[in-house]
């Protein structure tokens, strides 16, 4: 706690000489600064000479000349690893550096540019006339802002948004990082071994776009995990989520055929459910987490620029796969349902509170959700006022169960999740899963769609060989699917959300009991949302100029202490109003 314009109870007389700034002893009201007795240097060595001939460190000396010996000073735990040789690496930067040279050996095996890609290719070395590709049309002239924008999204919004918890910051951006690297790369090389036909795996700007929303799934599920696991653990969440989703997204689009293009119940719904899972399994024989966390306003400020960051950037994702009219309205529903979600999120907040005042934390959160909300029928015709309606109801259905179902579960099976990715993803997910359900309900071809109705859902549209097919094909180019009714294809909605948590919860308990081997170096209470123990803490160094208790030069004067190692109080807020 900060100590604020503590005065001296008894003021030291004036000095005479510069070296009489302060005498040994000086008692001030709440805090006691004692000089250490001063000792004779050896004849013919000076004090610093003297103390390195002894083995001693070399002394400190604050701003008033009193000299504090540095042992018994609190030190770093990077100083175990004192007298350790030159090329010795930590068990987390050892394996981070395989798991790199594992992955180059892998592309440098599997990996290849894609014809596009490619400056080897004959159709890129021969002239359009000559059958060679129309360079203006290449692919990354289309998707080449939806990779930026997902690659900013990486690199800074993911993390901004985890940044939130003051002792806890580098970590959590530190964390991000590691995810998007190591996820993007595995990424790419899971989906070409699980979905590649060939041999090589062929990468173009549509797996870099693949690459990162996969490392982006995983930050999600992290965010349940917040302040519990290990850098070592984040790598171990990172390789495991990553080819569970895949397989679970592959159920989902390829053996129920739902549809879900923006990714409320196959990205968001799953990476909430994954991460509150783990977050579960890991806390099993842990004692309770601190019940205060370190947040100040600036951080809290920065956390809403990282949402910010995600709502504004991730419908990128789905736009690289839109065109024409699916593009437009979507573009059109998420912007209603965004703009409805952060209006609504005002009077939900000041509801949930006693005081009846907003919170930033409920603001974000709703509009995260009601984000999520209408990303699975963002590209369907629900309407202007569909969209306004599913937005708001999804940024007030998430505030409301972040007081109640959020508390329940952490009373009940110690759900932490501190980084609310369970409400806010997954609050928001089931919601646009059950709206996308009721919306195949309405997906007629005489409704409200016509014939391009079948290209919205596939697997409505006719059988191979009927003569149905015969007539669609006539006005419109669909492709031949199972021939589904509307009632059937809501049926397999609905069952998209079941199978996508029972995967989800399955997948992550898995995962949680494999973090939890010893090797994986589990924190321990006092590692919980700290930073103390993987990072360099500028400001907090574990030293003598930031472990003593400065003396300012005029001692007898108002003294303003900061034990926290910085000028900048901050505030314990309880996690449940965060």
């Amino acid at each position: 706690m900060p100590v604020g314009c503590l005065k001296a109870a008894n003021s030291p007389p004036p000095t005479r000489f510069k070296d009489e700034c302060c005498t040994p002893g000086v008692h001030l009201k709440g805090l006691s600064v004692t000089s250490a007795p001063k000792q004779r240097p050896a004849i013919g060595f000076s004090p610093e000479q003297d103390r390195e001939r002894k083995g001693l460190e070399p002394e400190v000396r604050n701003d008033c000349d009193i000299s504090i010996p540095v042992e018994g000073l609190n030190r770093s735990r990077d100083d175990d690893h004192d007298g350790q040789p030159m090329w010795w690496l930590t068990r987390t930067s050892s394996s981070i550096l395989l798991v790199q040279g594992v992955f180059v050996t892998l592309f440098t095996a599997f990996a290849r540019y894609s014809p596009y890609a490619d400056g080897s290719h004959v159709r890129n070395n021969h002239h359009a006339i000559l059958g060679g590709y129309v360079q203006e049309i290449n692919p990354i002239h289309q998707h080449f802002g939806s990779a930026m924008a997902i690659h900013m999204l990486v690199l800074v919004g993911i993390g901004l948004r985890v940044a939130f918890i003051r002792d806890f910051s580098y970590s959590a951006i530190g964390a991000s990082l590691l995810i998007g690297g190591i996820g993007m790369q595995w990424a790419i090389l899971c989906h070409g071994f699980i979905s590649s036909t060939d041999d090589n795996i062929y990468i173009d700007i549509h797996s870099i776009i693949q690459g990162e929303v996969s490392s982006i799934a995983v930050s999600v599920s992290h965010g349940a995990v917040l302040g519990l696991a290990s850098p070592l653990q984040v790598l171990g969440l990172t390789l495991l989520h990553i080819p569970i989703h895949i397989l679970s997204d592959l159920l989902s689009s390829r053996v129920l055929k739902a549809v879900d293009m923006g990714g409320s119940v196959s990205f968001h719904l799953f990476s909430a459910v994954f991460g509150v899972a783990v977050s579960v399994v890991l806390r099993i024989n842990a004692k309770e987490s601190p019940s205060k966390l370190n947040v100040t306003k600036t951080s809290q400020l920065v956390a809403y620029l990282g949402s910010a960051y995600l709502v504004a950037f991730l419908p990128s994702v789905w736009a690289s796969r839109l065109i024409g009219d699916d593009l437009h309205r979507a573009t059109v529903n998420v912007v209603l349902a965004t703009f409805s979600a952060s209006v609504m999120a005002f009077p939900a907040s000041s509801f949930v509170h006693s005081s009846r005042k907003f919170s930033i934390s409920d603001i974000q959160c709703g509009l995260v959700s009601g984000f999520v909300a209408v990303g699975a029928v963002a590209n369907v015709m629900i309407q202007p006022y569909g969209a306004l309606l599913l937005g708001g109801f999804g940024s007030a259905s998430c505030i409301f169960a972040r007081h109640s179902i959020r508390t329940y579960l952490k009373s009940r099976f110690g759900v932490h999740d501190v980084g609310c990715a369970g409400v806010s993803h997954g609050v928001g997910g089931v919601i646009g899963g059950l709206a996308g359900a009721v919306m195949a309900l309405e997906a007629t071809e005489n409704g409200l769609y016509g014939f391009s109705v079948y290209q919205l859902y596939p697997a409505m549209s006719p059988a191979t060989g009927s003569d149905e097919l015969v007539e669609v094909e006539s006005y419109l180019n669909v492709k031949a699917g199972d021939g589904r009714s509307p009632l059937s294809q809501f049926s397999y909605q609905l069952l998209h959300l079941i199978v996508t948590i029972c995967v989800a919860a399955a997948g992550g308990v898995v995962t949680g009991l494999l973090l939890r081997l010893p090797f994986l170096e589990n924190l321990t209470q006092d590692d919980l949302f700290s930073d103390s123990r993987f990072w360099q803490c500028p400001g907090r160094a574990p030293t003598a100029h930031y472990n003593r208790h400065r003396v300012g030069r005029f001692s007898h004067g108002a003294l303003i202490a900061d034990f926290n190692g910085s000028s900048t109080p901050y505030r314990s807020l309880e996690p449940s109003s965060l």
